[in-house]
């Protein structure tokens, strides 16, 4: 999903996906906090009806196998899940 989409779908809550994204920053104050769990709430409604996805949640080099300098497969999904595809942008 493009940024462009993602911004459509938080429009009606007078959101930007750079204010959302934003919010991963931990400086900001309480109620920016608090502000951001509300829109977080809201936002959720939509993402629900996101396509979903299986994610392995771990991805980096040590859990890719390889034979013959191909990629083979991957390990460890301990912390796999499924996620709406939004999560991957």
């Amino acid at each position: 999903m493009e940024t462009e989409e993602i911004q459509r779908i938080l429009a009606p809550f007078g959101v930007t996906f750079q204010q959302i994204t934003a919010f991963h920053d931990t400086s900001h104050s309480k109620t920016d906090r608090r502000l951001n769990h509300r829109l977080w709430k809201e936002i959720q409604k939509e993402f629900e009806k996101f396509p979903r996805c299986v994610c392995q949640g771990d991805l980096n080099p040590t859990n890719y196998l390889q034979k013959d300098g191909h990629f083979a497969g991957l390990i460890d999904f301990n912390l796999s899940d499924t996620e709406g595809l939004i999560v991957t942008i």
